[in-house]
């Protein structure tokens, strides 16, 4: 406080005015750019977040779903299997 009364004494009251208008709008600036980085850091962990466990995601839905492709083929497989025993045996078919 000492610091703005000498300045006025000195330079005068328009001057403390105007320097207490640029320090405001300096520390205005500060703290948004201050905000910016906090956000910038939280978007970023939530990216990586996502990029991880999506990663891993994709990774087990694939082999989940090479392994239901497969079942399927081993059951089309036996299904095929079946008719063709039932073609050969009749009497199994019930006519």
């Amino acid at each position: 406080m000492e610091t703005w009364v000498r300045i006025a004494q000195n330079f005068g009251v328009p001057v403390v005015i105007l320097a207490f208008i640029l320090w405001k709008d300096w520390r205005k600036e500060q703290r948004e750019h201050e905000k910016e980085d906090q956000l910038l850091k939280r978007v970023e962990k939530l990216e990586d977040f996502q990029r991880t466990t999506l990663t891993a995601m994709v990774a087990e839905t694939t082999v989940a779903l090479d392994k239901s492709t497969k079942a399927m083929d081993r059951l089309a497989e036996s299904s095929n299997n079946f008719a063709r025993k039932l073609d050969a045996r009749p009497c199994l078919r019930g006519e």
